[in-house]
């Protein structure tokens, strides 16, 4: 990486949620894994896969290195910023700010679904 601003946001895993700090929202470094590598690791966020929670004991048994606490956070805290980015369609719709206090789209009338009655509201949602 050329520019040196971006490289240091990048191993420092900035917090995305300051908006007047530049940061990678999609990526997070791991430096060299604890020496697994000789040069700089990252997670790109769009390159994940899901492991069948089977596979996780053979999984850690191979593991070489963890993640500290505090770095732990801060993935958890770019995940779910990289995640929770809204599409296109969802800023174009204004749903994307505040999604509990804009009135609900009226879906468009399907004649081969019958109308349904609302359930009951459930108070045990979490």
């Amino acid at each position: 990486m050329e520019d040196a601003d971006k490289l240091l946001s990048l191993r420092e895993n900035r917090d995305p949620r300051v908006l007047a700090v530049k940061n990678y929202k999609n990526y997070f470094g791991i430096g060299t894994g604890g020496g697994l590598s000789e040069t700089d690791l990252m997670v790109d966020f769009a390159q994940m896969a899901c492991v069948p929670a089977n596979e996780f004991p053979a999984i850690m048994d191979k593991k070489h290195a963890q993640l500290t606490d505090i770095d732990r956070m801060k993935l958890k805290i770019k995940l779910g910023v990289f995640f929770a980015q809204p599409t296109k369609e969802e800023i174009d719709a204004k749903i994307a700010q505040d999604p509990w206090n804009v009135a609900a789209p009226v879906p468009a009338a399907d004649e081969n679904v019958a109308p349904q009655a609302p359930g009951p509201a459930s108070h045990d949602a979490v």
